[in-house]
């Protein structure tokens, strides 16, 4: 039986391999060192959480130990995220375990958390995805839609879900 319960302080190095599997790696192609999430443009969906007014995250459980996260984050106009719509919009980040993938736990985090955060009276959450990313299907059957491209050859969406 999985357990979705809030992430806390003692999560975050599993939310760091979390951060690490929400990299999407295009088919065929080899998946970046681990340093990538020392980069700025990535650490900042972590460094320091869950200290920041906004930090929010949930843990699914299994009896074989954790197997995904979803967590999101406010981040100010001059540090966006690459799901950046407003600074008071949190961005989502959210993965699985490989071996936990296609089991229907991404929906129910999701779900999940965005319940909570409406309850939390945040104005709506926002992420980033890559176009070629099976999870950009599971976005957009929960209401998130697209708001802009992040590149010129449009194979990157931001995409917002109002609450």
């Amino acid at each position: 039986m999985t357990v979705i319960r809030p992430a806390t302080a003692a999560d975050v190095p599993f939310l760091w391999d979390m951060l690490y599997e929400a990299i999407f790696v295009p088919p065929g192609q080899a998946a970046p060192p681990r340093s990538v999430l020392q980069d700025p443009r990535v650490d900042h969906y972590l460094r320091d959480f869950p200290s920041r007014p906004g930090d929010a995250g949930l843990i699914a459980d299994t009896p074989q130990g954790p197997a995904g996260a979803a967590w999101h984050r406010r981040l100010p106009a001059h540090d966006p995220g690459y799901g950046f719509v407003r600074a008071d919009v949190p961005e989502v980040t959210i993965a699985l375990a490989p071996a936990f993938r296609g089991q229907g736990l991404g929906t129910k985090l999701l779900e999940r958390l965005l319940a909570d955060a409406a309850a939390a009276g945040h104005p709506g959450l926002s992420l980033s995805v890559q176009v070629r990313n099976r999870a950009r299907h599971l976005y957009e059957r929960l209401g998130f839609i697209r708001v802009a491209g992040l590149s010129p050859d449009d194979s990157a969406w931001t995409m917002w879900h109002p609450l």
